[in-house]
């Protein structure tokens, strides 16, 4: 959907939904700041390409916050709140929580260990026979 072909209220709308991050607004807030009905709203958001125009418009909003956010955390941090301290290490990257990562992995051997199935007896029979003598010995 090109926005020049967007109608008057759509417009209003987007705008209205572009101004979240200033301020909370609610979908009866945006229906108001627009001059539409929350019925409206809703009809319009059942067309998907409004509906992501929409979407994005919301999305702008709060990106445009985002420095405002990380000042108030740093603010936060600087007055000694440990919460907003380690989020703000964390996303500068001085900081990083210690994971733990369970592996699960299956390996492919392409060649065997012995050349013959006679070769991995003799190994295994060997093996049993050391071991058995071993504990016979203790």
């Amino acid at each position: 959907m090109d926005i020049k072909s967007l109608k008057p209220k759509d417009k209003k709308i987007l705008a209205a939904a572009m101004k979240c991050g200033e301020q909370r607004l609610t979908l009866k807030g945006i229906a108001a700041e627009a001059g539409v009905t929350t019925k409206f709203i809703c009809d319009r958001l059942k067309v998907p390409e409004f509906k992501q125009l929409f979407i994005e418009a919301m999305q702008s909003s709060l990106v445009a916050e985002t420095p405002a956010i990380l000042h108030t955390f740093t603010q936060a941090a600087k007055e000694g709140s440990f919460q907003h301290g380690k989020l703000v290490l964390e996303l500068t990257g001085v900081h990083q929580e210690k994971q733990k990562v369970d592996l699960t992995a299956k390996m492919e051997v392409q060649d065997s260990l012995f050349k013959s199935d006679e070769e991995r007896r003799e190994f295994m029979r060997d093996t049993l026979k050391g071991i058995i003598n071993s504990e016979e010995g203790e």
